[in-house]
């Protein structure tokens, strides 16, 4: 009788050690659910600089076999301590929602974006760990412009002492940058002063041309 008795108590443990094993065996995820992810985030220009406006898309879609509920979306850029926050509609299966971020990055810098979807654990996914996307990437120097003296001309060809002489100074930036508003000095021989003349911003590969009249009344070679 104690034999049998043993043999139950043995097998009741067994019985019990076993179903909770099997509890803890189990998929605590139910795989009916929706799971959101990010398919991918992009940026344009695709070579930014410190002067471009760039647009980022982070690409969110529900892989899962259930519709998701309403949920957000943080996108942190760099070392921002407070990322903004993009609100998520709900989406169908196989669904997609593109979110948007413009913003101006004004020093050149490598850096590190970090997309989140479902940020406060507000919708109970099948899969909880494919919820970020990162990337990196780097803003340029903006470029620099190179302003050149292209000719200088005069007219009369062969002038003397008697002509009203007609310089014309081209300046041309050659540079892949626009130049900002600077002064254009022009002297003729020995001035102490020469004049100043103003030459407007110019973008790349722009000309533009100042000239000068006055008479040279010595018969001289003038540099």
């Amino acid at each position: 009788m104690k034999k049998v008795q043993y043999f139950l108590a043995c097998f009741s443990i067994f019985t019990t050690l076993f179903f909770i094993l099997s509890l803890c065996s189990c998929d605590p995820t139910d795989p009916t659910s929706p799971d959101l992810t990010i398919d991918s985030t992009s940026y344009s220009p695709s070579n930014p600089n410190t002067t471009d406006s760039i647009t980022f898309t982070i690409h969110v879609r529900n892989r899962g076999s259930e519709s998701s509920s309403i949920c957000d979306l943080s996108f942190k850029v760099g070392g921002e301590s407070a990322p903004p926050v993009y609100t998520i509609p709900a989406l169908g299966v196989g669904a997609t929602y593109l979110v948007s971020r413009r913003m101006l990055l004004p020093i050149a810098l490598t850096y590190l974006s970090i997309a989140t979807v479902d940020v406060a654990d507000e919708v109970s996914e099948s899969n909880e760990n494919n919820n970020i996307d990162s990337l990196i990437f780097s803003v340029n120097p903006p470029p620099r412009p190179d302003l050149t003296i292209d000719t200088i001309t005069k007219s009369p060809a062969s002038p003397t002492t008697a002509d009203s002489i007609t310089f014309s100074i081209r300046v041309r930036n050659n540079g892949p940058g626009i130049s900002s508003v600077c002064k254009l000095e022009f002297k003729v021989g020995g001035e102490s002063m020469p004049p100043q003349y103003d030459i407007p911003a110019m973008a790349p590969g722009a000309t533009y041309t100042r000239e000068r009249k006055m008479l040279l009344p010595i018969a001289l070679t003038s540099r």
